[in-house]
């Protein structure tokens, strides 16, 4: 085990990125937030919002259950992190994840304002690849990590879905996080 920059604990044997570490090339294809139409698509870069901080979550299981709970949440909050100049961007190496979470968030009657992407399958370009991931250690686990404005990792860490307290105090120990870091 490792510390991340709060002094928290992180399984390297899943993380392997350090914190104050680069992402340099990923490419992820994501549903356009606030269109209510799951096939218009935009290509994410490691250069999209080079002047946001980026919040990523990536359930890393194929075939991942869908939280919708936790989705509905981080839909609702969008705006004002991006009052804040921060980005949410919520994805899987499953390829049909973007497609579920979409559909999930939609039966709540909400239009989802969240980037829902699945992973690039190319290894040069998968944001799993970017942050080496050990898919093999991953058994039903969220991956969490903060970026910089400058595609520096600041943080990252990782939950057992399976015992999770509940997603409004998740949610809020992540935004508690991100201000801690960016002041």
């Amino acid at each position: 085990m490792a510390e991340n920059q709060l002094g928290q604990r992180i399984n390297l044997k899943t993380f392997m990125i350090k914190i104050h570490e680069q992402l340099t090339k990923f490419s992820i294809n994501a549903i356009v937030p606030r269109e209510n139409n799951v096939n218009n698509r935009t290509l994410i870069t490691e250069k999209s919002f080079e002047n946001f901080w980026k919040i990523i979550l990536f359930y890393l299981d194929d075939f991942q259950n869908i939280f919708t709970d936790e989705l509905v949440n981080f839909n609702n909050v969008v705006d004002e992190l991006e009052k804040n100049n921060v980005i949410l961007l919520i994805g899987s190496s499953d390829s049909n994840f973007s497609k579920q979470a979409f559909e999930s968030i939609s039966k709540h009657n909400l239009v989802p304002a969240i980037y829902l992407f699945s992973d690039n399958i190319d290894k040069e370009l998968s944001l799993r690849e970017q942050l080496r991931l050990n898919k093999n250690n991953l058994q039903h686990t969220r991956i969490c990590c903060i970026v910089n404005e400058k595609n520096m990792v600041c943080y990252g860490s990782q939950d057992d879905l399976g015992v999770v307290n509940s997603n409004k105090t998740m949610l809020g120990n992540l935004i508690s996080t991100l201000g801690q870091i960016k002041n």
